[in-house]
């Protein structure tokens, strides 16, 4: 009996440890908010009798960004920041202490029951005060899991309630999923005055974590179509709105499948306004041009992650010139992942050496299974910087659509079919030149930008090099059954 009984308790005592809340888990990761997606993981854990110690991943957060714009960091700086909670967070038994910015403890009780209250945070002027003033179920990840709302009273060094901005916030926590919904910590109480850090963050469950051949998975008829703007320095438009439309129209693997040839037909519509001074008052004229043109490029690696660091991260490696800042979002395009990448640049000379933040000449823009455009750039002429912006209106992806579509009537449509295309890559090269395609190659010319013949190779192999000069070349390639097609191809 008495065997029995101890078995007993030990399946009770060991019931109870499997359904303590635990909010933080190693190497879990959490993502919060839809619109710049914010993403803290636990990078490890260091356990000693009954403390535990969770370590965070850093961040490069927009402070560093809008404080250093435009500006030079000595790269021996560490620029990786606290996250939410912190670089870590002690725990010990159901109590998590986090320490804010300015050194202050917070504590927060995992364990706590219905209307058990706690001392949050106590500062020289005012107490916190946190509260479990709700539990409850609810289906949170595709489980019915356990709820507990915390709630604020904030009080005065007399002990007087006090109307307080907190007050109108709560967390929430989860058994089985950890913080669901959470204020900015490591900043608290103050993280509400900080326009860069969303007031409340709310757990979203949607992984970043795609492939390269995810986020280039694009199909024969996928289309969609981007506006142009340019601005002069002082913000003025220069011109009206071009726009521009895009269609894959081919795409094939290569032979060991771990690489996409895709081509794609380009139309645009250049919008231009001139100033004519012969007429009194000078009168802006409007004038509206065509032009179309295939491209091919290729995609490889088909398995390999797509790069990306978690929360507004940066890559701590000084590996190369240019490092990518990532920021994630779950996009307005029907929810599918936005991932802009804007670099920052490093300079390693006898002048310099320094992080260079916001200098960047350009942007990229990834939408998941859609379409990868540079969303700006920078151009010097004459004195001025004018500065190109590109925007998604429309996709077309088989039957899923987004946006309006922009129709560039003036241009025949291409025809759906390029029956084996040749592929030429990498463009730009930095001389050598792939040429992949199942036809045969009779000739390859190549011209130079004034339309000079520079060399023409005879059955060429299924690679050939560019002439040593840098610049503009032109390839006119023609296969045994007559078949010709050109191509630009840039060398740096």
């Amino acid at each position: 009996m008495k065997k029995l009984v101890f078995i007993l308790l030990i399946m009770v005592g060991s019931a109870a440890y499997s359904q303590e809340w635990n909010l933080f888990k190693n190497q879990e990761i959490y993502h919060f908010n839809e619109s710049d997606i914010h993403s803290l993981k636990v990078d490890s854990i260091q356990s000693k009798l009954t403390d535990t110690i969770y370590y965070f991943n850093e961040i490069i957060n927009d402070t560093i960004y809008n404080n250093h714009y435009n500006s030079f960091i000595d790269t021996t700086q560490n620029l990786g920041k606290p996250n939410l909670f912190g670089r870590s967070v002690l725990k010990r038994r159901d109590s998590l202490f986090i320490s804010n910015q300015n050194g202050q403890s917070i504590l927060l009780l995992e364990k706590a029951t219905l209307n058990q209250s706690w001392t949050f945070l106590k500062d020289s002027h005012l107490v916190f005060i946190a509260k479990i003033d709700s539990i409850y179920t609810d289906s949170l990840n595709g489980i019915i899991d356990s709820l507990k709302r915390v709630k604020f009273l904030v009080y005065d060094s007399s002990g007087t309630l006090v109307n307080h901005y907190v007050s109108k916030f709560n967390l929430i926590l989860s058994k089985n999923n950890g913080l669901v919904k959470t204020l900015n910590l490591y900043h608290f109480p103050n993280h509400i005055y900080i326009n860069h850090y969303a007031a409340i963050f709310q757990r979203i469950f949607y992984s970043i974590a795609k492939t390269r051949g995810e986020m280039y998975d694009f199909d024969i008829g996928d289309e969609y179509h981007l506006t142009s703007n340019e601005f002069s320095s002082g913000g003025f438009s220069l011109f009206p709105t071009d726009y521009i439309n895009a269609t894959i129209l081919s795409k094939r693997y290569s032979a060991n499948a771990d690489t996409i040839f895709y081509t794609q037909g380009i139309k645009k519509e250049i919008n231009t306004a001139t100033v004519d001074y012969s007429t009194s008052p000078p009168t802006i004229v409007f004038q509206t041009s065509y032009m179309q043109r295939i491209d091919s490029f290729f995609v490889t690696q088909l398995t390999n992650a797509f790069s990306y660091y978690l929360g507004n991260g940066v890559n701590p490696s000084i590996s190369s010139n240019t490092v990518p800042i990532y920021k994630y979002s779950k996009s307005i395009y029907n929810n599918r992942l936005k991932i802009e990448q804007n670099p920052m640049f490093f300079y390693d000379s006898s002048r310099f050496h320094s992080w260079m933040f916001g200098s960047a000449e350009y942007t990229y823009i990834n939408i998941e299974g859609v379409c990868y455009y540079r969303d700006r750039y920078w151009s010097t002429g004459g004195g001025q910087i004018s500065k190109t912006w590109y925007d998604l209106i429309y996709f077309k992806k088989g039957t899923e659509t987004w946006g309006t579509p922009r129709v560039v009537t003036a241009i025949e449509a291409f025809e759906n079919r390029i029956d084996n295309p040749v592929s030429i890559y990498p463009n730009p090269t930095m001389g050598m030149v792939n040429i992949e395609t199942s036809l045969k190659i009779k000739t390859v010319i190549i011209y130079n930008a004034q339309g000079q013949t520079i060399k023409e190779i005879k059955n060429p192999t299924s690679q050939f090099e560019l002439p040593k000069a840098r610049g503009i070349y032109f390839l006119r390639i023609e296969t045994d059954s007559g078949k010709i097609i050109k191509q630009k191809i840039i060398k740096n």
